[in-house]
């Protein structure tokens, strides 16, 4: 197997683990830690996907540049754990009834929506063919991750039932978003270049 398919093979891996941990609960409970459990898993692997190109700038350690090669499909596992978080949602939080987001106080859950739109969009066209078809609207597409970084937090802060109640969590998880919004569009400075700079190897932004 090669280092694209145990990415997918360890993203799977992890998804069983989270559906056996959440089994061990008390059955009242076990529904909100699996939906929590995904959600907080999507938003801290966006976290790390996104600042991939920042760590392997600063490092260049072998294990960051390895990581930042396959960036692209760790990107595609974000959104299968994001997906699996949705699912869990509709199913036993919304009944598959939509018209549930319409409610005024549903806009938080809507912050979460938009962002999963991002990630399925960004997901759909993280291949070759995509980034030949698409030119440099791929990059924009691509681009859309940073709005998504900023509204995953607040759907997660406003709707999060578990460990959105973590001070301490909470506030790294804004501050490390914030921090990879400011270093993406903050004046460039001289920064080391990467083996992969100006090819298209990897999905997420750099």
């Amino acid at each position: 197997m090669d280092a694209k398919g145990k990415i997918y093979a360890a993203a799977f891996g992890i998804i069983l683990l989270m559906f056996a941990a959440g089994m061990l609960a008390p059955q009242e409970q076990q529904v909100t830690l699996l939906i929590s459990g995904f959600g907080l898993l999507a938003l801290v692997s966006l976290i790390f996907v996104v600042a991939l190109p920042i760590i392997a700038r600063i490092s260049r350690h072998p294990f960051a540049l390895k990581a930042l090669s396959l960036q692209r499909q760790i990107g595609i596992c974000v959104f299968l754990f994001a997906l699996v978080h949705v699912l869990l949602v509709l199913h036993f939080a919304l009944w598959w009834d939509l018209s549930l987001l319409l409610v005024p106080e549903a806009v938080f859950v809507l912050f979460g929506v938009v962002a999963f739109a991002i990630l399925a969009a960004m997901a759909v066209t993280s291949n070759d063919f995509s980034v030949k078809a698409m030119g440099r609207n791929w990059k924009r597409v691509q681009m859309l991750v940073y709005m998504a970084i900023l509204l995953v937090p607040l759907h997660f802060i406003n709707v999060g039932q578990v460990f959105a109640s973590n001070g301490w969590l909470v506030g790294a998880v804004v501050l490390a978003c914030i921090a990879l919004v400011y270093f993406r569009f903050r004046p460039k400075k001289s920064l080391p270049a990467l083996p992969s700079e100006g090819a298209p190897q990897t999905a997420g932004p750099k």
